[in-house]
């Protein structure tokens, strides 16, 4: 199955989770509304074994086999808690961040964005390069963990009998 190429993915602003179960995707050329009612969701869930820093599992659902290749799956995972952890690492630069907004009454934070929200950006960039390049070709679409409050990384397969456009 090819996915459609003329479909928008996985951009926090594209793509919301409503009450009845109804994916809105804006399409490149108009805004149709997808519904993903059939869909198989596989959740990723938070790794704490290594405690309460943001890190998610890196082993492959049974339900991705013959999807995508396991090796890749795994790298888009390691890349996603790479990130994670950079932006949850302490030093000079988080400190003088607090300074100054502690100094300015954290009004500084209205003019630039933390650390933490520009790697969190970067999560979100990269999650949708990668549906973009690769998963959505393979029917499949991965969410920002942020969707979910970071307790886990939805997986989402689009059923085969995807209408065609």
């Amino acid at each position: 199955m090819v996915f459609p190429s003329s479909l928008a993915y996985c951009n926090a602003v594209d793509l919301r989770f409503t009450k009845s179960n109804v994916f809105q995707m804006n399409r490149q050329s108009r805004g149709d509304m997808l519904s993903l009612d059939g869909a198989k969701k596989i959740f990723i869930q938070r790794d704490f074994s290594s405690g309460m820093t943001v890190k998610f599992q890196k082993n492959f659902p049974e339900e991705l086999r013959g999807k995508i290749d396991p090796q890749l799956f795994y790298e888009t995972i390691e890349e996603i808690n790479k990130c994670f952890e950079e932006a949850e690492r302490l030093g000079a630069r988080n400190t003088v961040e607090s300074c100054l907004a502690c100094m300015t009454a954290y009004l500084v934070y209205l003019c630039v964005d933390t650390h933490y929200e520009k790697r969190v950006k970067k999560v979100r960039q990269y999650i949708h390069d990668q549906n973009d390049k690769i998963y959505s070709k393979q029917g499949v679409i991965i969410l920002d963990p942020m969707e979910r409050g970071l307790r886990c990384i939805e997986v989402i397969i689009v059923p085969e009998e995807f209408p065609p456009y």
